[in-house]
């Protein structure tokens, strides 16, 4: 598994770290999003807080100011919330992500 290491004192429990000391969170939200769904439409918003996005299933495109980046299964990306981006399936199937928005610190 990409990325996974096995746990001290668990058994048949590998983990990846995916983010760790990122601020006050606002909220925790799962999202399935369809083949060439996503958004905003417009190209793109901005707000005060960040995400972190968690992709669980399928595969994402983040358009992070000028800059894409495509976002594995078992992946993640953080997203600074004052930079204009967006977020899309790129997989030919139904994606889904864990998004944890929070404040900086």
């Amino acid at each position: 598994m990409n990325g996974f290491a096995p746990l001290a004192d668990h058994q048949g429990f590998d983990y990846k770290l995916m983010a760790e000391s990122l601020g006050t969170i606002v909220n925790v939200m799962a999202a399935h999003i369809q083949p060439q769904g996503g958004g905003p439409l417009g190209g793109g918003h901005t707000h005060p807080h960040n995400h972190l996005f968690v992709v669980t299933e399928g595969q994402i495109k983040m358009k992070i100011g000028d800059t894409e980046t495509i976002v594995e299964k078992d992946c993640s990306i953080q997203v600074p919330g004052e930079v204009i981006h967006s977020i899309w399936n790129n997989a030919e199937g139904p994606s889904s992500v864990v998004i944890l928005n929070y404040m900086p610190k």
